[in-house]
């Protein structure tokens, strides 16, 4: 069947840019089904960011929209992967703006998606990024999410192109407000809350854990494939009770016998973690600034942590620390402390410059572009006819001053013939001549 993403397809594979849709499934490698995927995301997508893009500009949303891929870990994220018949188009002429995006693209991966990375699986998806210019905020969209909001950009759009609702600072809402929807508000398909976000993450070998050494080091926090601060974190065995275990303890260690890592089967392990700070974080995201992280639980599983929440700066100071305890460590964990790493997810608030109240510049349909364009015509007309009258007036005032009153039917008559010209009635000036 031939519908919208299957030319879609077609143009990316033309380009070099998409799979072959003459390869069956059943041929492809594993690699070749996952990039497969991901082809199919960009073709689905690519295309309704270059509309949406449009409809904006012509609404006056003042909102901008990318298509990016993000890398995310499979199982090992608090945010449990996250950061975070077709209606006609108004526009026909994005086609050229799909075609240059595909080609811009940069897949800033260190693997397919899917891939296995360090031990770790690896998963890329498609994501579009939206920047607010007004508000001065940015934030991402899934793909399903995105394209329904596509569906009602282009309702609202037909709505406003079909009617002569004009969209000014005396009438704000327009069309939009015609279409049913509040601006600002969860109805507005162009609008997204101000809501956290990580902006970055941290990678932890807990491999020291495995013979009972403590995990204390600057973690570098990377947003994408960028370096975006550090993060302080501490993992360090301890006793039962919480008490550091110090190389000078006359009672000594709980965990002297530890020789192997596999020696740890069956026994329990204590450890303080804390996060004394991050530093360098993103001004943008620095109005809110905590941190989230998981470890790994006996049996399998993940055990969730939240530091306290510290505003205004973009070098956080937490006070997080808490002593966890594993309880009859099985083989499974242990694997985990040898091979596996814990993720610390910083997440941020940014700053909302309009206080979520949505600012729209002057928009107008095509109908009134003409009209506007007309009067444009007819404004410079009169301003040249108001210099040239008065003008005009200085000079019967020097006329006046010279000849005391001779040449003024002269005067009067130039007067009516710049009035007429702006379209004035000057008939009673050449009776007056």
């Amino acid at each position: 069947e031939v519908d919208w993403d299957f030319v879609n397809r077609e143009m990316a594979v033309a380009q070099g840019l998409g799979s072959d849709l003459t390869v069956s499934w059943d041929s492809m490698t594993d690699e070749q089904r996952r990039r497969a995927l991901l082809d199919d995301e960009l073709v689905q997508v690519m295309p309704r960011v270059a509309e949406a893009n449009a409809i904006s500009r012509d609404l006056g949303r003042n909102v901008t929209f990318q298509t990016i891929i993000t890398i995310t870990h499979e199982h090992n994220t608090p945010s449990g992967g996250g950061a975070d018949s077709r209606p006609a188009s108004p526009h026909h002429g994005y086609a050229a703006s799909f075609r240059t995006a595909m080609r811009s693209v940069v897949r800033s991966v260190n693997g397919a998606p899917g891939s296995v990375v360090g031990g770790e699986v690896l998963v890329s998806s498609v994501r579009v990024r939206c920047r607010d210019e007004v508000r001065n905020i940015e934030w991402l969209w899934d793909k399903p999410d995105f394209i329904e909001r596509v569906y009602f950009m282009r309702e609202i759009y037909q709505k406003f192109a079909s009617s002569a609702a004009t969209i000014t600072e005396a009438n704000p809402r327009g069309a939009l407000e015609a279409a049913g929807v509040v601006l600002g508000s969860d109805e507005d398909p162009f609008w997204s809350p101000n809501a956290p976000a990580c902006v970055g993450r941290s990678t932890v070998h807990l491999k020291p854990l495995s013979f009972c050494l403590a995990v204390d080091a600057d973690f570098p926090i990377y947003h994408g494939a960028e370096q975006d601060g550090l993060l302080k974190v501490r993992i360090a065995p301890c006793r039962a009770d919480g008490r550091i275990i110090k190389d000078d303890d006359e009672e000594g260690s709980p965990y002297d016998e530890i020789e192997d890592p596999n020696d740890l089967i069956g026994k329990r392990f204590d450890a303080i973690v804390s996060v004394p700070n991050a530093r360098g974080i993103n001004a943008r995201y620095n109005k809110e600034v905590n941190v989230r992280f998981g470890l790994p639980s006996v049996g399998g599983g993940m055990q969730w942590f939240e530091t306290e929440t510290v505003h205004g700066t973009s070098n956080p100071n937490f006070t997080f620390s808490k002593q966890v305890t594993w309880q009859n460590i099985d083989q499974r964990l242990v694997d985990e402390f040898k091979e596996g790493t814990a993720i610390f997810e910083v997440w941020g608030l940014q700053h909302d410059q309009s206080n979520s109240v949505v600012s729209i510049q002057k928009v107008t349909t095509r109908r009134t572009v003409v009209e506007w364009e007309a009067m444009e015509v007819k404004v410079t007309k009169l301003e040249s006819g108001y210099s040239r009258l008065l003008s005009a007036l200085d000079e019967i005032r020097a006329r006046a001053a010279r000849t005391s009153g001779a040449g003024v039917p002269t005067i009067l008559l130039e007067i009516s013939a710049v009035l007429i010209d702006v379209g004035m009635d000057a008939a009673p000036l050449p009776d007056l001549a």
